[in-house]
Order: structure tokens, then sequence, then C-alpha cells
């Protein structure tokens, strides 16, 4: 049979084909395994690496969150002002309240020294969002304000929290540059 031209030329060419068909099969194993082993190494990767910062912001969320959340109120007093703020802090990190600023200025009239009449720097609600995160090795609570009226005055508030109880809240105020305790609860200013 082999002698025929004619059957040699289709063995010849069948096998050629049969030859390439099993070559071209070898070498599509090669890259699907190949692909297989790379995306293997690939979808087996470790979870994503998280900044220390965040890990930090958890942890300070599960010990303050939970206090931190409700009612605060402060109240202070001096010779040229006087500040009450009173913020409900909710657990979707949303903030309402009311401020209520008077300031006043030492002038002299006729050499004599003497107080202006308190002018209103703010009384009015307010709105803005609020949240705890850990930066740089300290811990804020962070407020922001939407705008209070008449000045519209606009704040962000990054005080470090120093503690909080279920009692009362102690940050380093980044607006006043002090220390500032809030008390729990809701009360009325004295003035």
């Amino acid at each position: 049979i082999l002698r025929n031209p004619i059957v040699l030329k289709i063995y010849s060419q069948s096998s050629l084909f049969l030859y390439h068909s099993s070559n071209h099969m070898r070498n599509t194993h090669f890259y699907i395994y190949y692909f297989l082993v790379i995306f293997s190494f690939i979808s087996c990767s470790s979870d994503p690496e998280y900044p220390e910062s965040h890990y930090k912001t958890l942890e300070l969320i599960d010990k303050y969150g939970s206090i931190v959340k409700g009612d605060w109120h402060r109240q202070y007093i001096s010779d040229n002002q006087m500040l009450f703020e009173q913020l409900h802090l909710n657990g979707d990190s949303t903030m309402t309240g009311y401020v209520k600023w008077l300031a006043r200025k030492k002038v002299s009239v006729e050499g004599k020294e003497t107080w202006t009449d308190w002018d209103t720097l703010a009384d009015d609600s307010l709105k803005g969002t609020w949240r705890l995160q850990w930066r740089n090795g300290t811990d804020y609570i962070i407020l922001i304000t939407n705008g209070l009226k008449p000045h519209n005055i606009k704040w962000t508030n990054q005080a470090e929290l120093y503690y909080a109880t279920n009692e009362s809240l102690h940050i380093h105020s980044s607006i006043s540059g002090k220390p500032v305790e809030y008390t729990r609860g809701t009360t009325d200013a004295d003035f």
C-alpha cells in the first residue's frame, strides 16, 4: 500500500498533520499550564496591606466609638468671651448641634478702660460630620461643620482626643489651642 504514490502522499500529509496537531496541542497545553501557574500565584497572594494608621483607627473606633456617640455640651466664660456648644454625635457620623458665641473688647473711653457690649459671633444650629482617626501617633476626633450663621463660619476642629468616658470627653482643640472638656447630656447656656 505504501508504494502507491497517491496513498503515500495522503499518508504523508496526514502524518504531517497529525505531527503538527500533536505539537500544537503540546504547545497549547504548555501555555495553559504556564498561565495557570502564574495566575495561581497571583490569586493566592495575601490580603491587601493597609498602613498602620488604618489598623490604629479601627482600634480607636473599637475603644471610643460607642462612648463618643451621643449628646455633649460645654460652656466657656471669660472676661472677653462666652461660648456654649451643644453637640449630638450620631452613629452614622453626622453631627448636629447648637453654638452660641459672644465676645467683647476692652477699650479706652476718656482715658478709662472699659468693656464694650457683647457682640454675637454665632447663635445658631449647626450640622456637619464627625469621625475618629489615628494619625502620626495621635488619636483624633475630627468635627467638621457645614457653616454657622450669621458669619457663615465653616470650621474643622481636628482635636486631639485625650480620652473619653461615659460622662466626659477630653480633647485638645485645634481651634482654641487649649484642652477642652465636654460633659455628657444636654443643657441650656447660662448666658
